[in-house]
C-alpha cells in the first residue's frame, strides 16, 4: 500500500507503540516495518496468531521471550571457524537459553489450543548441553573459569603457587638488610615481571637485571637474579595459559559453527513469537478485541475508539458500511469528529490486516482490502504551485485512477 497513506492514518505510530513491548530488537524493527496484508487467509492468520499469543499471556500465564543480544554475524564467523570471544559465547548461551525456555514455556499450555504458537515453537532447536557448557567455563565476558579444562587448571594452579614463591622471595629484602637498598617497601611489576624500586646509589648491590627507571633517575627497576628464572617460568606459563584459553573458546566456537542453521532459524521464530507477545500486550493496554475479517467489504465498528486518543475522554463511535450501502456521508459541526471518525475507519482496516486488535466492542467486522486511499487534510503542493483544492482534486483523480471493488476511499 502506499506509504503516504499508512502514515496519514497514521499506522506508523501504532506499529512504534506496539514495537515499545517487544523484548528483541530484531522484533522491535519487525514490527516498526509491518505491512497490511490484502489476502484474507494472510490478514487471518496474523490475527489468529495474535490471539493465541494473547490466550497464552494473559489466560494460561506463559512467560514472555527471554532478551539476547543480536548474534548474526557471531554465527557467521563461527560457520567459518572464527573463534568468538568470552562476552560472544555468552550471547549465543543467551539464544540457546530462550529457545530452550520458550518451548519449555510454550509446551505447558494446553494441548491443541496453540496450533499456531505450538508449530514455531516445536521448530526451536537448540543444544542444552553446549548452554551448559558455555555458562560454566566462562565467567564474564573477560573471564574463563578455572575449570574449563584440566590444563588450564593445573596451569593457573601452577601459577599461582609461583607467584607467591616470587613474592616471598622479593619480600626478604623489604624485611631484611636490603630494605635500606630500597625506595619504597613494595614489590612492583615492569614488562609483567615482579621488581624491586632500588635508590639509584644502590642499584650496584643488587645483582639482577634493570627494566626501568623513574623519570627523575633516582629510582631503577630491577629484577633480582634469584627470581629471574622463575619470572621466565612465570611468562612462559602465563602464555601457556592464553593458548589453553584459545583452544577452549575454538572448541566451544566450532560447535557454535555447527548449529549455525538451527540458531539461524531460531531467530526467526522467536522474533516471530516475540512479534505476536507485543502485538497482544499492544492489544491489552489499548483495551481492543479481536475483529472478525471478511472479504465483501462489509465494515461494522462497534463502538471504536481512536487508539491514538485518550481511552478516558475518547466518545466511542459505531459506524456501518458495505451491506445496504457501500458509500457513507458524515456530516456535522465543527470539532464533532468526523476527522477522526475517518481516520479510525482506515486506521482499524489497516490495524487489523497487520495482525493488530482494535480499541472497540466486541462484534467489530472488518474487511480486507487490496487497496486503501484517503485525501484528508491540506494537500497544497508547493512544489507544483498548486492550490489547496487543486490539490484534493489532482489526488482524487489519482484515486479514481486505481480504485476497484475492492479498494477503501476515505476523503475528508
Amino acid at each position: 500500500m502506499d506509504e503516504r497513506v499508512l502514515e496519514k492514518l497514521e499506522l506508523n505510530k501504532i506499529l512504534c507503540a506496539a514495537a515499545e513491548y517487544a523484548v528483541l530488537a530484531p522484533s522491535k524493527e519487525a514490527l516498526r516495518a509491518e505491512q497490511p496484508r490484502t489476502a484474507l487467509p494472510e490478514a487471518e492468520q496474523l490475527l489468529a496468531l495474535t490471539a493465541e499469543a494473547d490466550a497464552a499471556l494473559f489466560d494460561h500465564g506463559a512467560g514472555r521471550i527471554e532478551a539476547f543480544p543480536e548474534v548474526g554475524e557471531e554465527l557467521g564467523r563461527a560457520r567459518k571457524g572464527a573463534a568468538l570471544s568470552c562476552g560472544e559465547l555468552l550471547s549465543v548461551a543467551a539464544l540457546l537459553r530462550s529457545a530452550r525456555v520458550a518451548q519449555a514455556s510454550l509446551r505447558a499450555l494446553p494441548e491443541g489450543e496453540f496450533p499456531l504458537l505450538t508449530d514455531l515453537s516445536e521448530r526451536l532447536r537448540f543444544d542444552p548441553v553446549l548452554e551448559k557448557d558455555i555458562g560454566e567455563k566462562i565467567l564474564s565476558e573477560e573471564e574463563v573459569s578455572d575449570y574449563a579444562s584440566e590444563a588450564l587448571f593445573d596451569i593457573r594452579r601452577t601459577i599461582r603457587s609461583l607467584n607467591e614463591r616470587i613474592r616471598a622471595r622479593l619480600s626478604e629484602y623489604l624485611s631484611g638488610e636490603g630494605a635500606k637498598f630500597l625506595r619504597e617497601g613494595i614489590v612492583t611489576m615492569r614488562d609483567n615481571r615482579y621488581v624491586l624500586p632500588v635508590r639509584a646509589e644502590y642499584k650496584a648491590r643488587i645483582r639482577g637485571f634493570v627494566h626501568d627507571r623513574s623519570a627523575s633517575g633516582a629510582t631503577f627497576f630491577i629484577e633480582p637474579e634469584e627470581v629471574l628464572e622463575m619470572n621466565n617460568e612465570l611468562r612462559e606459563l602465563a602464555a601457556a595459559e592464553k593458548e589453553e584459553i584459545e583452544r577452549i573458546l575454538a572448541a566451544l566456537s566450532r560447535r557454535v559453527g555447527v548449529l549455525f542453521d538451527d540458531l539461524t532459524l531460531d531467530i526467526a521464530l522467536l522474533t516471530e513469537i516475540d512479534v505476536a507477545y507485543a502485538k497482544a500486550e499492544y492489544g491489552y493496554k489499548v483495551r481492543a478485541v479481536r475483529p472478525l475479517l471478511n472479504a465483501k467489504g462489509i465494515l461494522h465498528i462497534e463502538k471504536g475508539r481512536h487508539p491514538l486518543l485518550d481511552p478516558k475522554t475518547a466518545v466511542p463511535v459505531t459506524v456501518s458500511l458495505g451491506k445496504e450501502y457501500k458509500f457513507l456521508l458524515v456530516s456535522g459541526p465543527n470539532t464533532g469528529g468526523k476527522t477522526v471518525t475517518l481516520k479510525m475507519c482506515g486506521l482499524f482496516c489497516l490495524m487489523a490486516c497487520c495482525g493488530l486488535f482494535v480499541p472497540a466492542a466486541e462484534g467489530t467486522e472488518i474487511p480486507v482490502f487490496a487497496k486503501v486511499f484517503c485525501d484528508i487534510g491540506d494537500a497544497q503542493s508547493i512544489e507544483e504551485n498548486l492550490s489547496t483544492f487543486s490539490s484534493h482534486m489532482t489526488n482524487i483523480v489519482g484515486i479514481l485512477e486505481e480504485a476497484d471493488d475492492r479498494t477503501l476511499i476515505l476523503l475528508d
